[in-house]
C-alpha cells in the first residue's frame, strides 16, 4: 500500500458514506419499529414506540435534532466533502479541528443519550476520519524504513493472502530501499492490530447499533429530486456486513504466523537470507557461511517430520487461535444479517425517501440463495462437485487437395470428462492452525549429500527416497507416487474428512485431473488455401 494515497482513499469513502447527512431537521430514530410513508407526516406523539398499536408497524418515531447536533452533522459532512490534505498526505489543521469538534459533540450526545444511533454513527465516522490520518502516517514511516507492501510486484496488502505476502519479493532484501532499517512483517501485523483494527471494531459497533434500531433513517434533500432521500436501515445493514468482512479478514491476516525474518546474524536485514538462499545451487551445496546459515534458517521454518522447531511458521500466532476459530460463526451470522437486510429492503425501502437499497422479489430471492449457500458451506462438511462434461477439442490439422488448390482441414474430437466430487470442510480451511500439515513426511539431507541426493528426501514408513532419485523415476500418474510418500494426516486438519490414507489423497488428485475419453472424432474444413 502506498501510504500517501491511504488518507485520500479513506476520505473519499467517508465523504460518500456521510454525504447523506445534510439533514433537514430530522435524524435517525431511536424507535423500535420499521419506517413507512407515515414516518414523514405522522405526529411523533402518536407513534411513540411505547404506545404504538401492533397494527401500525411500519411507522417510525422521528425526533428533531438540537441546533448543536445539526451543526455537528453539517460540519462533519462539509469537512469530509471538502477535505484538503497537506503535501505529506495529512489532514490540514482546519479539517482536523472541525472533525475533533464534531467528534466531541457526538461524544457528549452519547453521554446524555446512550441509545442514540445517530450520534454513534457520527462518532464512528469522525473517529475513522481522524484515525485514517494516523494510520497513513504509520504506513509512511514504514515505507521510509524500506518496507512498502506495494513492492516491486504491485502487491496490495488488502487483496493478497498471507501466503502470497510471504512469497512476495517485497520481503526480499532486493526490494528494500533501506534494508538495515526495514520493518518486519510482524511489525506490520502489529501496526494493523493496534492502529487499524480498533477503528474498524468501533465502526462495526456503531453500524450494529444503527442496524438494531429498526427505525433508523437519515433523511436528506437533494435539489435535483422533488422528494427527500434517506440512508435507511437496510443500507446500514449492508454497510455493517461489509465492515464485518473487513474486520474478520484483518483478524485472520494478523493471526497468521508468517514471520520469516532472522535477526542478529550479521545480515543487512531480517530477510536478506532469502536472497542468499535463492543463489544456492541445488547440486553443489552451500559454499559460504552466509549460505550455510540461510539453509539452516530454512530448516528452522520448515522442520523435518518429527522435528520440533522454535518457530511456528505458517501456523497461527500464540493467543490468536480462539479468534480465528470464531470467524466461520461470524460469517454465518453475517449471511443471516444479509437475509434480514434483503427482507427489510424489499418490504420497507420501496422508495428513495425510505432508503437507497431496494429489492424486488427476484433480487431478494437471489440474496437469500447466496446467503443460504454460504451458511450451508460453513456449517458442516459439504460435497463439492464438478459436473461431467463433453468438450470439443482440436486434434490437429490435415491438408487436402481441392479443385483450386489446397485446404486445411481441422480435425476435432468430442472428449468426455467424468464428474468429480470431493467432501470439504470449508470452515476448517479458515481455522487451520498450521499449514505445514499439507507437507508429506520428509527429511533434510546433509549439505555434503546434496550432489547425490538433493536437499531433501521423502519418507514412507522406514523408506527414504531422495529428490534426485524421484527425478529419475518414470511416473505416469499421481498414484505412482504412493510407494514413496505419505502424509501424517491425510485429512489435512479435517479439511477433507473422507480421506483416510495417502492412497485416498493421491487417487483424488488423479481424479481431479482426469484424462478425457474420445467418444466421437470429427472434422471441419477451414477455408484456408495453401500457404496458410
Amino acid at each position: 500500500m502506498i501510504a500517501s494515497k491511504f488518507p485520500i482513499a479513506a476520505s473519499a469513502v467517508l465523504a460518500v458514506a456521510f454525504a447523506g447527512c445534510s439533514l433537514t431537521g430530522e435524524s435517525a430514530s431511536t424507535g423500535t419499529t420499521a419506517p413507512s410513508d407515515k414516518s414523514e407526516t405522522t405526529d411523533p406523539k402518536a407513534t411513540d414506540p411505547k404506545t404504538t398499536d401492533p397494527t401500525t408497524v411500519g411507522t417510525t418515531f422521528v425526533k428533531t435534532m438540537s441546533p448543536m447536533d445539526q451543526s455537528s452533522m453539517r460540519l462533519t459532512t462539509e469537512t469530509l466533502q471538502n477535505l484538503s490534505l497537506t503535501s505529506s498526505g495529512s489532514l490540514g489543521e482546519e479539517g482536523r479541528q472541525d472533525l475533533l469538534s464534531a467528534n466531541s459533540t457526538f461524544r457528549a450526545k452519547i453521554k446524555s443519550d446512550s441509545g442514540n444511533s445517530a450520534a454513534h454513527f457520527g462518532l464512528a465516522i469522525t473517529s475513522l476520519a481522524l484515525k485514517a490520518d494516523d494510520m497513513a502516517a504509520t504506513f509512511r514511516n514504514m515505507n521510509k524504513n524500506g518496507l512498502s507492501m506495494g513492492g516491486v510486484d504491485g502487491q496490495d496488502l488488502f487483496r493478497a493472502s498471507p501466503l502470497e505476502l510471504a512469497e512476495s519479493p517485497a520481503l526480499s532484501a532486493r526490494a528494500l530501499a533501506a534494508p538495515e532499517k526495514s520493518a518486519t512483517l510482524r511489525q506490520l501485523q502489529d501496526t494493523l492490530e493496534l492502529k487499524f483494527l480498533p477503528t474498524v471494531d468501533s465502526l462495526v459497533d456503531a453500524l450494529q447499533m444503527c442496524w438494531n434500531d429498526t427505525g433508523f433513517a437519515y433523511r436528506f434533500k437533494i435539489e435535483a429530486f422533488k422528494d427527500s432521500m434517506a440512508i435507511g436501515r437496510a443500507d446500514v445493514g449492508t454497510a455493517l456486513v461489509a465492515a464485518q468482512s473487513v474486520q474478520n479478514y484483518l483478524v485472520w491476516l494478523i493471526s497468521q504466523d508468517l514471520e520469516a525474518g532472522f535477526s542478529g546474524q550479521g545480515f543487512e536485514s531480517h530477510y536478506s537470507w532469502l536472497d542468499t538462499l535463492a543463489h544456492i545451487e541445488i547440486d553443489a551445496g552451500p559454499a559460504t557461511a552466509m549460505q550455510k546459515q540461510a539453509f539452516e534458517n530454512l530448516k528452522v521454518l520448515f522442520p523435518a517430520t518429527g522435528t520440533t522447531s522454535s518457530r511456528n511458521f505458517m501456523g497461527v500466532r500464540a493467543g490468536y487461535q480462539a479468534k480465528v476459530d470464531a470467524i466461520p460463526g461470524k460469517i454465518i451470522q453475517m449471511a443471516k444479517t444479509m437475509k434480514q437486510v434483503a427482507d427489510y429492503a424489499h418490504t420497507y425501502q420501496t422508495s428513495l425517501s425510505k432508503g437507497l437499497l431496494r429489492l424486488d422479489a427476484s433480487r431478494k430471492e437471489e440474496a437469500y440463495t447466496a446467503a443460504d449457500s454460504l451458511i450451508r458451506l460453513l456449517s458442516s462438511p459439504t460435497t463439492l462437485t464438478k459436473e461431467a462434461e463433453y468438450k470439443q477439442e482440436n486434434a490437429g490439422y490435415e491438408m487436402i487437395q481441392t479443385a483450386t488448390g489446397y485446404t486445411y482441414q481441422s480435425k476435432y474430437e468430442t472428449v468426455y470428462y467424468p464428474a468429480v466430487s470431493v467432501k470439504v470442510d470449508l470452515a476448517k480451511i479458515i481455522t487451520l492452525g498450521g499449514r505445514q500439515v499439507f507437507f508429506p513426511r520428509f527429511a533434510w539431507n546433509a549439505e555434503s549429500q546434496w550432489a547425490a541426493k538433493g536437499p531433501f528426501s521423502l519418507l514412507k514408513g522406514s523408506t527414504s527416497t531422495s529428490m534426485i532419485e524421484l527425478s529419475k523415476l518414470k511416473l505416469d500418474s499421481q498414484l505412482d507416487m504412493e510407494p514413496y510418500m505419505e502424509w501424517v494426516d491425510p485429512t489435512f486438519g479435517g479439511i477433507f474428512p473422507e480421506f483416510k490414507s495417502t492412497h485416498d489423497v493421491l487417487a483424488k488428485m488423479e481424479e481431479t485431473n482426469p484424462q478425457g475419453t474420445v467418444v466421437a472424432p470429427s472434422a471441419r474444413l477451414l477455408p484456408v488455401q495453401a500457404g496458410f
